[in-house]
């Protein structure tokens, strides 16, 4: 997200708070998700214009899609939020549906790889810090918040723009849903019943919790998060 009235730009890892924050800069904006292609969210239809998900850039593509000059990028407030990797994984399993499908341990171990694979759904699962770092470790941005302190570090960052009031306290958006699992239904291409999920079990096991301490291994070590999910 850019938003040049504000002189900042967000960028938006995916189940962590996202949605929320954009809302609030879409208001103060007076514009509505039917207008909120101005500040470059949305789809992109154009793959020749950069990514499908303009919404879930990459702190890099920004520049490198020339969505904004590299003079502006340094000058504006950048800004993200990421979440523990444990907790924003299940949040993801949950919100893509596959909790009708599979325990989140049999989600992890059978489809987590072969998501990160798929175009279609990988910017969901992708490390947060792939969004906020470039191939040589730099970080991209001014500020990380966190999603556990999420109203607090906003605070932080509306004291640094040109904010409507900074005592802005965040809606939670785009919260997992039973309508969210229209994803996994496409995607099988079957009619799923759709009951309150039994696999609501953060739970998992040993060979699991490798599996996410491997793929998201930069997140632990650059975002204070503990291996053991705390």
């Amino acid at each position: 997200m850019i938003s040049h009235k504000h002189k900042c730009i967000f960028v938006h890892v995916p189940k962590a708070a996202g949605t929320s924050i954009e809302r609030v800069f879409l208001e103060d904006l007076d514009l509505d998700m039917d207008n909120r292609h101005s500040l470059l969210l949305g789809q992109n239809n154009n793959n020749r214009l950069g990514p499908r998900r303009v919404s879930h850039l990459f702190a890099s593509d920004y520049v490198n899609h020339h969505y904004i000059s590299r003079e502006l990028y340094d000058s504006y407030y950048k800004f993200s939020f990421v979440r523990n990797p444990f907790t924003r994984l299940f949040s993801t399993y949950k919100f893509l549906g596959y909790d009708e499908l599979y325990s989140f341990d049999e989600f992890i171990q059978k489809k987590l790889r072969l998501l990160l694979n798929n175009p279609k759904f990988d910017f969901f699962l992708k490390p947060s810090y792939d969004y906020l770092f470039d191939t040589d470790g730099n970080c991209l941005v001014d500020f990380i918040g966190k999603f556990e302190s999420l109203n607090d570090d906003f605070i932080k960052i509306t004291n640094k723009i040109d904010f409507y009031k900074s005592d802005t306290k965040l809606k939670h958006y785009n919260k997992t849903n039973f309508s969210n699992r229209n994803l996994v239904k496409r995607t099988y291409g079957k009619v799923i019943k759709f009951l309150l999920s039994k696999n609501s079990d953060y739970k998992i096991s040993d060979l699991s919790r490798e599996i996410v301490l491997e793929i998201y291994n930069r997140d632990f070590e650059n975002f204070g998060y503990l291996s053991s999910g705390e």
